[in-house]
């Protein structure tokens, strides 16, 4: 069994600008995401959603917010600058350099697919992304560890394709934050896949950006707020109601064997998240509130089932015991700018001075061990 020191939890696949050429039906291709050069540089594009800047994607550079603004700016405005980016051998060089024995991967562009408005297209160009991270992957089995993208149109698909996840090798899925219908991942047709879920031992994720909503303009909210400033400041609050509604409505009592990660969206929210839980449940369990359906303590739960990645947040950290140091893990977020690559070693020394090493050591690496069944 592999040894892991330091796992980012959190990390992201880079896809390859032909990903969808490739793996795509061939009556998907032309509706597909591809890279599209002009004179002015490389966009994303695909049927129904907005074009996207394609700049080449290894913009990390450590926590040099200088270079990172003028990487961003200057731009490699070539998409396909360097083939290396997608290529599983130098992946594991990248992590080695910054002294990462294993990561957990996230979609890069794909996140943008739950915007799709088509849900055929959407399925389709989700399930050729899974195929092309479980290759990815299996070249290097005890380094890359993937995370499915599953659409939710249709429940049986989705039930289908987290099996087709869990044979093809990758070890959790991430869905959408809000659901195409508007209905409460609590409502009684979601049972069978959190049933699904639990049964096949694949963790669900929640990214901090992955909705439907938030991919076609992340910036505008459900009040109609549009401002990117804004829009980054408030992200934590549409986690913490998916995260209330898993935990007051019941699904946990119903699917003890699920569990739950919060990806990308820091710490310190969930300290007075939990506190709120708690009191609240008080207060309107006593007021029988009918969606208040949880058999016991909310914290219970969340300290069972839940989850959290986390970038940079030391304050988090210090209140790592209230939250639990067992529900923490830390990620470099590699290739984004908010990444600590290549200096995640001196970042980790900053976050942790003081810490006791067996604390360090479960956030860092030991709890993603245990959700995903790491190293075996």
């Amino acid at each position: 069994m592999k040894h892991y020191r330091v796992i980012s939890a959190d990390s992201h696949a880079i896809e390859p600008p032909d990903l969808w050429q490739r793996y795509l039906p061939r009556a998907y291709r032309d509706r597909g995401p591809q890279v599209v050069s002009t004179d002015a540089g490389d966009r994303w594009v695909c049927e129904g959603l907005p074009s996207h800047v394609a700049r080449r994607p290894m913009g990390a550079v450590a926590r040099n917010r200088d270079k990172a603004y003028a990487a961003a700016a200057e731009g490699d405005q070539r998409y396909a600058t360097d083939a290396k980016d997608w290529q599983p051998d130098a992946r594991v060089e990248y992590m080695r350099l910054d002294g990462v024995d294993a990561e957990v991967l996230y979609p890069n562009y794909t996140m943008r697919a739950f915007g799709i408005p088509d849900p055929q297209l959407q399925q389709a160009v989700c399930q050729a992304y899974n195929a092309w991270l479980s290759d990815f992957c299996h070249a290097h089995p005890q380094d890359l560890f993937g995370v499915a993208v599953v659409p939710v149109f249709d429940i049986e698909w989705a039930i289908q394709e987290c099996r087709r996840a869990k044979d093809k090798g990758l070890v959790g899925v991430l869905l959408p934050q809000d659901t195409p219908d508007g209905s409460r991942y609590s409502a009684p047709e979601w049972d069978r896949l959190w049933a699904t879920l639990a049964e096949l031992s694949l963790p669900l994720s929640l990214h901090i950006i992955a909705s439907g909503h938030a991919n076609v303009n992340w910036t505008r909210d459900e009040t109609g707020e549009e401002s990117a400033a804004v829009g980054y400041a408030v992200l934590p609050v549409r986690m913490a109601r998916a995260f209330a509604t898993f935990i007051l409505e019941g699904v946990f009592d119903r699917h003890p064997g699920l569990r739950l990660i919060s990806a990308e969206n820091e710490l310190s929210w969930a300290a007075n998240f939990l506190h709120r839980l708690d009191w609240g449940y008080h207060r309107r369990s006593m007021a029988k509130d009918p969606m208040v359906r949880c058999r016991r303590l909310p914290s219970e739960y969340w300290h069972e089932h839940c989850y959290l990645t986390f970038i940079d947040d030391v304050p988090g950290v210090m209140l790592r015991e209230f939250i639990g140091v067992d529900r923490m893990m830390w990620s470099s977020d590699f290739p984004h700018l908010d990444s600590s690559w290549p200096e995640s070693q001196q970042f980790l020394d900053r976050h942790f001075a003081g810490v006791p090493a067996d604390h360090m050591q479960s956030i860092v690496a030991d709890n993603c061990v245990r959700l995903y069944g790491l190293g075996g």
